[in-house]
C-alpha cells in the first residue's frame, strides 16, 4: 500500500518501524533533486511583543539547559544541564519532534499545527523562556531543524509535505533567512522522507531518511550552499534505525557527525565523525555510546563541548538522560532518570547566557 505524507504522523512517531519504511516506493534515490520555489512560502505568525521572559525556578539563565520534546505528550522538559534538575514543562505543543539552538541560546522546536498533521509550526524560545517569542509557519510535515552559523538561517526538514509538485508524499526543507518571514522551499523530486538535519560550517546541509531500498538502513544526503538539488552521498559506513532510534545529523567544530544504532533494538549508538570530499563521506573516527542497557530510545544527540548528551531507556520504561565524553565515548559519565514513560525525540543543549 501507499502511506501518505500525512498518515506519516504516526509514521514520523515510529519511523525506525522496518514496515513503515518498506511500504514506499518510486524511483531511486540518484534521481532526487530539488526546486527552490519562494511563491510557495507560508506567512509567519509572531507576537507583536515577545512576551516577558518568566522563571519556576530563581533564573535560570546562567545556566546550561537541556530541553527534551515529548512527542506523543505534547511538551517539551527543560532541565539544568549536566544535572538534569527539572525546571519546567513547555505544554500546548502538537508533537514536538525536533529541535535546535542559536548563537543566542534560543532554542526552535518543531511541532505540528493541528491534528490534521498537514502542516507544521516552528516555535522560538528564549534560553529558560516560559513562552515562545515568535512563531514560524511551514507547510509540510516538520521533524528536525538546524541553523546555519555562517548565515543565521533556520532549515526545517520535511517527512513530507502536500504541496511538493513532484509527489505529496515526498518531503521538503524550508528555509528562514534569518530564522524569520516566510521560507523557500527546496522540494524532493523523489521519496525522501527527511528527518533530522544539521549544518556544516560551510553552510552546506546534511540529512537523514530511510533508504527506501533497505528496511532498516538510512542515507545521508546533502543540500549543497547555494544550490536548489539534493544529493545522496556515498556513504563508507552503514547508518541503521533501532527501536525508537533515529540517526541524527550535527557539525562538532570539526567534523559532520552522523549516529546510528547497532540494528534495529539492541546495542550501543555509534558517532560517525566524517570527512567530505564531493560526494563521497568517509568515516574517520568513531564515537561509541555504551550504556548499562544498551537500548537507546532518544531520537536525537547533541554534542556540547566535549561532551555528548542522549537518551536510553534504563529499565521499566524509565527514559534515562545520559552524558558521555566527547569523542572518547564508552560508559556514561553521568546518568539521570527523568521520566517513568515518557518517550524523547528531540534533544538539545542551550548554552548559559550572560
Amino acid at each position: 500500500m501507499i502511506v501518505k505524507a500525512f498518515c506519516l504522523h504516526r509514521y514520523a512517531l515510529a519511523v525506525a518501524a522496518a514496515s513503515a519504511i518498506g511500504v514506499f516506493s518510486g524511483c531511486g534515490p540518484s534521481q532526487t533533486s530539488s526546486a527552490a520555489d519562494p511563491a510557495r512560502a507560508v506567512p509567519t505568525l509572531s507576537y507583536d511583543t515577545a512576551p516577558a521572559r518568566t522563571w519556576r525556578k530563581n533564573s535560570t539563565s546562567g545556566e546550561d539547559l537541556l530541553y527534551i520534546s515529548s512527542a506523543p505528550d505534547g511538551y517539551v522538559s527543560v532541565y539544568t544541564w549536566p544535572d538534569a534538575t527539572p525546571v519546567e514543562n513547555l505544554t500546548g505543543l502538537i508533537d514536538p519532534l525536533g529541535e535546535c539552538v542559536d548563537a543566542a541560546g534560543d532554542v526552535f522546536i518543531v511541532a505540528y499545527a493541528s491534528q490534521s498533521y498537514q502542516s507544521s509550526v516552528i516555535y522560538e524560545y528564549a534560553h529558560g523562556g516560559s513562552e515562545p517569542i515568535a512563531t514560524l509557519s511551514d507547510s509540510g510535515g516538520g521533524y528536525g531543524c538546524s541553523i546555519d552559523p555562517t548565515t543565521g538561517n533556520l532549515a526545517v526538514s520535511n517527512i513530507g509535505d502536500d504541496n511538493n509538485p513532484y509527489g505529496h508524499e515526498y518531503g521538503s526543507v524550508a528555509v528562514y533567512a534569518q530564522a524569520q518571514g516566510n521560507p523557500t522551499i527546496y522540494y524532493s523530486r523523489s521519496e525522501f522522507h527527511f528527518q533530522f538535519c544539521g549544518y556544516d560550517d560551510k553552510g552546506n546541509l546534511y540529512l537523514t531518511a530511510p533508504d527506501e531500498s533497505s528496511g532498516e538502513q538510512y542515507d545521508l544526503i546533502r543540500l549543497p550552499r547555494g544550490s536548489g538539488s539534493f544529493e545522496l552521498m556515498n556513504l563508507d559506513v552503514k547508518l541503521y534505525y533501532g527501536y525508537g532510534f533515529v540517526p541524527s545529523v550535527q557539525w562538532d567544530g570539526k567534523y559532520v557527525t552522523v549516529s546510528s544504532a547497532a540494528n534495529a533494538r539492541l546495542g550501543p549508538v555509534s558517532i560517525y565523525r566524517l570527512r567530505i570530499s564531493g560526494a563521497n563521506a568517509k568515516a574517520v573516527g568513531t564515537t561509541m555510546l555504551s550504556s548499562q542497557k544498551d537500548h537507546p530510545e532518544g531520537q536525537q544527540s547533541w554534542i556540547y563541548g566535549k561532551t555528548i548528551t542522549g537518551l536510553n531507556y534504563y529499565h521499566h520504561g524509565t527514559l534515562e538522560v545520559s552524558v558521555w565524553r566527547y569523542p572518547k565515548g564508552g560508559q556514561p559519565t553521568r546518568n539521570s532518570k527523568v521520566g517513568k514513560g515518557a518517550a524523547g525525540y528531540g534533544l538539545v543543549v542551550s548554552p548559559a547566557q550572560p
